[in-house]
């Protein structure tokens, strides 16, 4: 599994935003 910022960024709807 990767990072929240790499899931984040690669995530159109960023919820962490």
């Amino acid at each position: 599994m990767k990072t929240i910022v790499e899931i984040c960024m690669n995530n159109p709807p960023n919820r962490w935003n």
